[in-house]
């Protein structure tokens, strides 16, 4: 069996490859030529609706294309060339895309419609111009204070592929704390992310908010640390904390504080912060905490009269009593792996 046979077999009929549009020089008549690695593809030119194929492969040469691999010219074993086919560019290009997502993008221009900003490989996000010059976080700032090139966010609010337009929402360049929650919320729960809706437990609801996010703080500072994010459902949709009733977001922040300092300890702020930060117009509290050191006794939660270990294994804050919390410890000091055992208990290995 021939070289080609031996590359062609590794792609399937029907499957997508990516590949690059070969520059003008390589092309042949009446067709695109696209370097798919191993072997060449070709585009027919009756596919390409936006130009012939001589224009296309140079307006195109060397960008990155999607094809859709129909069948080999297995006759034509001395091109050695398969049949492929164009699959829309733009759609390819819009695919990581994903509405409410906040994007880096750059100043193209605008009118009395809209702002047109630059997302890279020529898609172009539309932002009424209307909502910028009423954001009160943009004052002095209007779209002909700006420069092509100058950088925006933006948050991508519909992606039409039929029309081949994306509708954008004006951000103010954000501060890191808002960063840093956009980056959660694209997210999901893990070993070092929690979600919390609340600080505490409100009337006709039966989980103890208060208690559940204070548990998880020891819980990141007896594992690797992590962020907790106050005031998001358990499935990453922000609701703001006001919603438990606090005057204004600094009495969250306070309430919060006092409840560490009385039931986690004041010795252990060195290893945690709080941060009011504002997100699409809700108040949201970001408390980020660090590891422990391995030497360091495992910080305690106080529930009652008791004192009670957690640790965050997995997604979740694990209770650790006894013997649990004993050999937990000593995992942490020998820098083993602690690991649950259903019938032994927790069990060590490097």
């Amino acid at each position: 069996m021939s070289d080609w046979h031996q590359l062609v077999k590794r792609i399937k009929p029907g499957s997508l490859s990516v590949g690059q549009v070969l520059p003008r020089a390589a092309q042949i008549a009446g067709v695109v030529k696209v370097d798919l690695g191993p072997i060449d593809g070709i585009v027919s030119s009756y596919e390409l609706a936006d130009a012939d194929a001589d224009s296309y492969a140079r307006e195109n040469a060397w960008s990155k294309v999607k094809v859709m691999v129909e069948k080999f010219g297995l006759a034509d074993i001395e091109a050695a060339v398969s049949i492929a086919r164009y699959e829309d560019r733009w759609r390819d290009l819009a695919h990581d895309l994903r509405e409410g997502e906040i994007v880096k993008a750059e100043y193209l221009k605008h009118d009395e419609v809209a702002v047109d900003a630059d997302l890279g490989a020529g898609l172009i996000v539309r932002v009424p111009t209307a909502e910028w010059k009423t954001d009160a976080a943009l004052a002095n700032q209007e779209p002909e204070s700006y420069t092509v090139g100058d950088p925006i966010d933006v948050r991508i609010v519909s992606i039409d592929h039929e029309s081949q337009t994306i509708a954008g929402s004006l951000r103010p360049n954000l501060t890191g704390a808002q960063q840093r929650v956009v980056e959660l919320l694209q997210g999901r729960e893990s070993k070092l992310v929690e979600f919390k809706p609340g600080l505490r437990k409100l009337e006709g609801e039966e989980r103890d908010l208060e208690f559940e996010v204070l548990k998880n703080i020891v819980a990141f500072l007896n594992a690797e640390g992590g962020d907790l994010l106050i005031g998001v459902t358990d499935a990453g949709e922000p609701t703001g904390i006001l919603r438990d009733g606090w005057q204004d977001i600094d009495a969250a922040q306070r309430h919060l504080e006092q409840r560490i300092n009385t039931r986690i300890g004041r010795e252990y702020w060195n290893f945690i912060s709080s941060e009011c930060v504002r997100y699409d117009e809700l108040d949201l509290l970001l408390v980020t905490i660090s590891r422990l050191p391995r030497e360091s006794k495992l910080a305690r939660l106080i529930v009652g009269r008791e004192e009670k270990v957690f640790a965050r294994l997995g997604s979740s804050a694990h209770p650790l009593e006894g013997k649990e919390a004993a050999d937990y410890q000593f995992a942490r000091i020998t820098g083993t792996d602690y690991e649950m055992s259903d019938s032994d208990g927790p069990t060590g290995t490097q």
